[in-house]
């Protein structure tokens, strides 16, 4: 029966064992920028992609010079510059409740609301002619990408919004 010393002078020594993290241990960003640091690159970092920036920035397209087979929002199929409040049998939806119509009554009367309807013409940058309003909609729930040929709208090859 051979036994292996146990304090034999100048053998070296084993570290002691560590004990395992505690379950659900929870590692920060920091601790693994900290891990990883050196091996980690850093790319510039764009703001994140604004819709209604993006839309406010596009060029208005005058009604008049719209000729008059294509002067309908290929999206809602409305006539530039108009909107169902616009058409005389146009009933909208009845609000949930008294409170909520009548904040959104008192909404409406400011001079920024943004959630009114605006078929006003804008052109992107690859030749296409939207409703202000639809344009924006649909970069905020499809993606960055024009609705008619899907190029890329906002220049940095995103195809999804980043909401925040």
């Amino acid at each position: 029966m051979s036994s292996a010393p146990e304090d034999t002078p100048g053998a070296p020594s084993t570290p002691a064992p560590t004990t395992a993290p505690a379950p659900g241990l929870i590692i920060t960003e920091e601790d693994w920028a900290d891990l990883l640091g050196p091996h980690l690159t850093s790319a510039p970092t764009r703001p994140p992609f604004d819709p209604l920036r993006y839309v406010d920035s596009l060029p208005e397209v005058d009604v008049d010079d719209i000729p008059a087979d294509a002067n309908r929002c290929p999206h809602c199929w409305l006539p530039f510059g108009t909107t169902d409040e616009d058409n005389p049998d146009y009933l909208p939806d009845a609000p949930e409740t008294a409170e909520i119509g009548l904040a959104l009554a008192f909404f409406a009367e400011l001079p920024f609301d943004r959630s009114r309807m605006d078929n006003d013409p804008v052109r992107t940058p690859c030749g296409h002619v939207f409703g202000r309003s639809c344009l924006l909609d649909s970069l905020q729930l499809v993606g960055t990408t024009c609705p008619m040929c899907r190029a890329e709208l906002d220049g940095g090859g995103r195809s999804r919004v980043g909401v925040g």
